[in-house]
């Protein structure tokens, strides 16, 4: 990939992109996980199966990594800085929170015998 972006760039800019980038890949790898044990501990506790989509918040969470991660990563790489905030990093963080709170919601209801 560096090779296609040698036809324009130099070396240094490249390099400078590329960590900017896996910095922001990091990050959003680091939420993506974050997703991903809420989702497995609720699949450990019995609360949610793990056959995926076959509740809201599988269907949360794979829209979390595959649409808005996928997205942030993408506009890091190529310099697309509304794609890595607006149509990723911010839908990412919101979706994520909305997954804590329906995790929560499933836990409380699952304290009180109901699904």
């Amino acid at each position: 990939m560096k090779a296609i972006c040698a036809n324009c760039h130099s070396g240094q800019f490249i390099d400078e992109q590329y960590k900017q980038a896996d910095s922001i890949t990091s990050y959003i790898n680091s939420k993506v996980e974050e997703a991903t044990q809420i989702i497995q501990g609720l699949i450990n506790d019995k609360i949610i199966t793990e056959k995926p989509f076959v509740n809201k918040v599988s269907y949360d969470a794979f829209d979390l990594w595959h649409y808005y991660g996928r997205t942030a990563k993408f506009g890091a790489y190529m310099q697309g800085p509304d794609f890595v905030q607006w149509h990723g990093v911010y839908p990412l963080l919101e979706q994520l929170e909305k997954l804590k709170e329906d995790a929560e919601a499933l836990r409380a209801a699952n304290k009180r015998g109901g699904k």
